[in-house]
């Protein structure tokens, strides 16, 4: 069966939200040139899981996270236009379309803010790695349980929509 299109009409809360997302992802992209000539030559550009430094690289590749991040950010808000075309847990109908394109817009742009935060963290993290100021991935751990429980959350609420 052929899913229904239809389009749905962004709520004041989702434009905050895709506002919020917006900013974050704004604050990412310029933060690294408001710095970069403060940079030592040589700056951190890998950290294991344990938050170490194990990879080091010239000032020119500091731009690669937030470029990776614009990236994800751009193909999130891409794809959250066409909800038809989503994965859903249940059977999608003339009947609950509405609901369930609502919830699956509703979860990339949760995940969308997520994703931005952990990305400028991470930015935040190699900067305070390159001045030598000791900052911790707990953030990046929480943040990123925090995207499966987004996304296991709007999972459940699709599943019970009728």
């Amino acid at each position: 069966m052929k899913r229904p299109v239809i389009k749905i009409v962004p709520t004041i809360g989702g434009k905050i939200v895709e506002l919020l997302g917006l900013l974050i992802t704004i604050c990412m992209v310029i933060f690294p040139y408001i710095i970069y000539s403060r940079l030592p030559e040589i700056i951190p550009t890998h950290i294991n899981i344990l938050g170490e430094i194990d990879g080091y690289g010239n000032k020119d590749s500091f731009n690669s996270v937030p470029v990776l991040g614009v990236i994800i950010y751009i193909g999130l808000s891409v794809m959250q236009k066409y909800p038809h075309a989503f994965n859903y847990p249940i059977e999608v109908n003339e009947d609950n379309c509405h609901q369930l394109y609502s919830l699956g817009i509703k979860c990339c742009r949760s995940s969308k803010i997520i994703a931005m935060l952990i990305f400028a963290y991470i930015t935040y993290h190699f900067t305070c790695s390159a001045f030598g100021i000791k900052a911790t991935m707990v953030p990046v751990i929480f943040l990123t349980l925090g995207l499966l429980i987004t996304m296991i959350y709007y999972i459940v609420q699709m599943s019970k929509c009728e």
